[in-house]
């Protein structure tokens, strides 16, 4: 099933980065920077330049590499976006083609619309409980980004972790299942604003057993299930997705997300 995202850039983040600043700093496509924030041009002569209110660029690009897993295991950095102090308002990538690549995506907040707990209240989107913990962000996502001679930007998904099985749940406290992902995304637009459209998978398979002990391919033969309590098709970030429609057996709830 095919989904919209719909982006809009911004370059002024929150730190957790510990460093010096300064503004106006120049970054090249140096092979031991560039390589450490997984960006590579496949055009000669293309570079990035951008201006970064930070100073000493390659420490920084040394110390996110220096991470091993067993100093990350069950502390959740693992699935945080790693931010930058400071920024501007204006970033521009010279023409050209580029591969990136460590791309990552972070959701900070998803929003279900659904009924409330009085009776006879219209929709409304209501803020969730995260039930997912340490494994719902998207990571290592790489793939083609080009730039036209118009100033419009296209980007396309490769690879990567780019799909995360995700449970939500309202006040409720009914429980909401999809999967966020940007799976096959062909993103186009200013860099200020893009969107594209991307395929996402139901949360449950064909194999999956209902209540009453029958799924999509394997009939009624396997007696044994879990109940299914869930929703969702598709999704997008910052945007609108419906939820899990348990393999067409329910309504999908509209299911909103936003992160960085």
């Amino acid at each position: 099933m095919a989904a919209s995202l719909q982006a809009t850039t911004t370059l002024m983040q929150p730190t957790k980065v510990g460093v010096l600043s300064r503004i106006g700093v120049q970054l090249r496509l140096f092979p031991s920077v560039s390589k450490g924030f997984g960006l590579e041009p496949i055009v000669s002569g293309a570079s990035l330049t951008c201006s970064l209110q930070i100073d000493h660029l390659k420490d920084l690009a040394q110390i996110v590499l220096s991470k091993t897993y067993m100093k990350v295991k069950g502390t959740g950095t693992a699935n945080q976006c790693s931010t930058i102090n400071g920024g501007v308002d204006s970033f521009a990538f010279k023409l050209g083609k580029y591969y990136a690549k460590k791309f990552y995506l972070e959701p900070t907040s998803f929003i279900i619309q659904a009924e409330g707990v009085s009776k006879n209240v219209p929709l409304e989107f209501q803020t969730t409980k995260l039930m997912t913990h340490l494994t719902y962000s998207l990571d290592g996502i790489e793939g083609s980004f080009k730039v036209s001679p118009n100033g419009t930007i296209k980007i396309e998904d490769k690879d990567g972790i780019d799909y995360a099985a995700v449970i939500v749940q309202l006040s409720s406290a009914e429980h909401v299942l999809f999967i966020f992902t940007i799976k096959q995304l062909v993103a186009s637009g200013k860099l200020e604003s893009f969107g594209g459209d991307f395929f996402v998978r139901s949360y449950h398979g064909s194999s999956f057993l209902d209540p009453k002990g029958k799924g999509g391919s394997t009939g009624y033969n396997n007696a044994v299930a879990l109940p299914a309590s869930i929703r969702g098709d598709e999704e997008e970030l910052a945007n609108f997705q419906p939820s899990d429609t348990d393999l067409g057996a329910k309504t999908p709830k509209d299911v909103k997300i936003i992160g960085i």
